[in-house]
């Protein structure tokens, strides 16, 4: 895995790339393959990470099912499932995983490249308007559902308020991400701090 940083001019801030590159170990003549790939990364203020993505196919020419898994210290911190059926006929929309030309080589190029890419940045402590919209669109998705979540928001605030926040948004189609989420090591777990 290649770690690289660059940096965000318009935000004055460092923007993590996370690039998880493998090489197929199958084509697309194949049927019934299941794949597994793992990387461990280590991430400030979190410690190490296994990423598990698995991928099973039954034919390419059928939707794929996958999930993603995170596993930190043994404990399986984030866990998401996909049967892409919803979005199977798609790949035959050019560009509709990048530059790719035709069916196959559009699901290809984001079972086998694209989904294993996601973006990580870091929200600095100084970024008092991000943190302040990220305050407020949380306690909006789930911070004020119950007595329990109302405890949960103020401590992941308490706790993040001298530190920065290390948010990631995985995977969901070619076109959609999922929510941006903040690993919280008190719970264990990756918790939303925006959903649109």
């Amino acid at each position: 895995m290649d770690l690289l940083i660059g940096e965000n001019n318009m935000k004055n801030k460092m923007l993590l790339i996370l690039f998880l590159t493998f090489i197929p170990v199958f084509s697309f003549a194949d049927s019934g393959t299941d794949t597994t790939i793992s990387k461990k990364i280590n991430l400030p203020g979190i410690g190490g990470i296994s990423l598990i993505f698995k991928l099973s196919v039954t034919e390419w020419y059928k939707p794929v099912q996958w999930s993603l898994i995170a596993v930190a210290e043994n404990d399986t911190v984030f866990y998401d499932s996909h049967n892409d059926s919803g979005i199977d006929t798609f790949f035959y929309d050019k560009g509709f995983a990048g530059d790719c030309k035709d069916y196959l080589t559009c699901k290809n190029k984001w079972y086998l490249e694209e989904i294993v890419n996601f973006n990580v940045d870091t929200i600095e402590i100084q970024d008092a308007k991000m943190r302040g919209l990220l305050k407020e669109n949380s306690m909006q998705n789930w911070g004020n559902k119950s007595e329990a979540d109302k405890k949960l928001w103020k401590e992941f605030w308490e706790y993040y308020k001298d530190k920065p926040m290390i948010t990631f948004s995985f995977p969901d189609t070619p076109v959609v991400s999922q929510p941006l989420r903040v690993y919280y090591p008190s719970q264990k777990k990756f918790l939303v701090v925006y959903e649109p």
